[in-house]
């Protein structure tokens, strides 16, 4: 064999191979979308799935006698079995091709980025492309090899990176031992302060949870009845708390809230004097609380089953319930929804933290009563937890927490904790960033923030004429109960 077929053999087999490896890579990506659960695929899906019907009805050879086409239709069943299948899966592969399609153009313009911002090596070499995948709400997550540069080379290179992707970079960190240098931006801005900008304008126990680049999340203790906050100090978890008690109280005067910091309530000073509210810091009390709290859900059962109600909502919607006025609420069973909201809650769930065992076991015992029982009869449990592990919350307790706010965690364990997969641990390190999940649904945002005397001086005008006189109890007699249950 001569040496110009030799050569032109193996040029042709390069040629085989990079094609060979394009078309996989089409279903990679196709893979990939799926996995993600990327809405353009499953709209494409859509399409498919209507091409499939029309095939099967008949319609196709409606459109190709339309189109005057009509001796082209396969006939043959050989001919029908290829083009069935082809047309359907088209959409699809036509999806995969463009993803792959925009990731190599991606790849093109990164090199003219690199020369332009000097990350080009002295031997002439770039960072290569490793991948690029969407995290959730618009952030993508660019994996590069670091090119020989270290992690304060890229960090200082950031603003002009920005401003030659024209994106914004949330963060740029590397992959330890790995020479891999990851970088998470998006094309629109994420806010990195959000304040409430109408916090009287929420209702029926509504409260802010966030804002991303394009939209605020609003939650309501009805729809969202238990809270789990997790992450590593100084992320923002205590102040996420502060500005939902203070919301919620705000505009549903007759809410009662019981606070459980076992820091000696410094957390919580700003509401330790206004009605409806208990603060409580020694654990043993912590236990008796939470006890009364079991037997209120108790009780609202049998007083729901009464009223042939089978949710509190439905009884906040009667004209009895219209007519009261915030004291008469606050006495009444059924009045108002109960907050319990936990500061660390591993000091409740795990044994040998130094507390006798005995309200260890009662307070989680009261504590998986609430998150099972308490949505229908308006009992709500928020716990936030700095030690997020897998055994920081109880598990069946976990299992009943419908929402799950989880800020930036350095460690993979604690992040599979939490949220279940590593979300945690791309989060930026600013302070009030987190990734909200609800069901499958995951979603990074910025939490709003309350300045604590902020919170305070809103509350004390709102609660003036109640501070001066002398707060009465939470803890409410049963005949005086019995009495204003009688008014429905």
């Amino acid at each position: 064999m001569s040496t110009t077929s030799k050569m032109t053999f193996e040029n042709r087999f390069e040629i085989l191979k990079v094609r060979l490896w394009n078309m996989c890579q089409v279903f990679v990506e196709i893979y990939k979308g799926f996995r993600r659960q990327d809405s353009v695929l499953f709209r494409v899906l859509l399409v498919s799935v209507t091409i499939g019907l029309s095939i099967l009805l008949e319609l196709d050879v409606w459109v190709f006698s339309r189109l005057h086409i009509i001796k082209i239709y396969p006939l043959h069943e050989w001919a029908f079995r290829v083009y069935a299948p082809m047309v359907i899966w088209l959409p699809i592969l036509v999806f995969g091709i463009l993803v792959r399609n925009e990731k190599k153009q991606f790849a093109l313009k990164l090199k003219e980025v690199f020369d332009l911002v000097g990350l080009k090596n002295s031997i002439g070499g770039y960072p290569n492309f490793l991948s690029l995948e969407p995290i959730s709400g618009g952030t993508m997550k660019l994996r590069l090899t670091n090119g020989a540069f270290a992690l304060p080379e890229w960090q200082k290179r950031k603003e002009r990176l920005e401003a030659n992707m024209r994106v914004f970079i949330d963060e740029i960190k590397q992959v330890q031992d790995k020479g891999i240098i990851e970088m998470t931006f998006s094309h629109e801005p994420m806010p990195t302060k959000v304040s409430i900008e109408n916090i009287r304008g929420f209702r029926d126990y509504k409260f802010l949870i966030g804002r991303d680049r394009s939209k605020s999340y609003v939650a309501s203790f009805a729809e969202d009845p238990h809270i789990l906050v997790g992450g590593e100090t100084g992320g923002g978890k205590s102040a996420f708390l502060r500005q939902l008690i203070t919301t919620v109280k705000l505009n549903q005067p007759e809410a009662e809230f019981h606070l459980l910091d076992f820091k000696g309530g410094v957390e919580f000073w700003q509401f330790e004097k206004l009605p409806g509210i208990r603060v409580v810091s020694d654990l043993a009390k912590a236990a008796r609380t939470m006890n009364e709290i079991a037997g209120e859900i108790e009780k609202r059962t049998r007083k729901l089953k009464e009223l042939n109600l089978t949710d509190i909502k439905y009884f906040f919607e009667t004209d009895a319930f219209g007519r009261m006025n915030v004291d008469e609420r606050r006495n009444h069973l059924l009045g108002r929804r109960i907050i319990v909201v936990v500061d660390e809650c591993a000091e409740i769930f795990l044994f040998g933290l130094g507390h006798p065992p005995e309200h260890t076991r009662q307070l989680r015992a009261a504590m998986s009563k609430i998150t099972r029982l308490g949505r229908s009869v308006g009992v709500h449990a928020v716990l936030a937890t700095q030690r997020p592990d897998k055994h920081a919350v109880d598990p069946q307790v976990k299992s009943n927490l419908t929402t799950t706010l989880c800020y930036r965690i350095n460690d993979m364990g604690g992040s599979l904790a939490v949220l279940g997969n590593r979300r945690a641990t791309d989060l930026p390190n600013i302070p009030g960033r987190a990734v909200l999940k609800t069901g499958a649904g995951e979603v990074e945002l910025q939490t709003p923030y309350l300045d604590p005397k902020e919170s305070a001086r809103i509350l004390e005008e709102a609660f003036q004429d109640s501070l001066k006189k002398i707060e009465t109890p939470i803890v409410r007699d049963d005949k005086a109960e019995g009495h204003a249950n009688a008014k429905v």
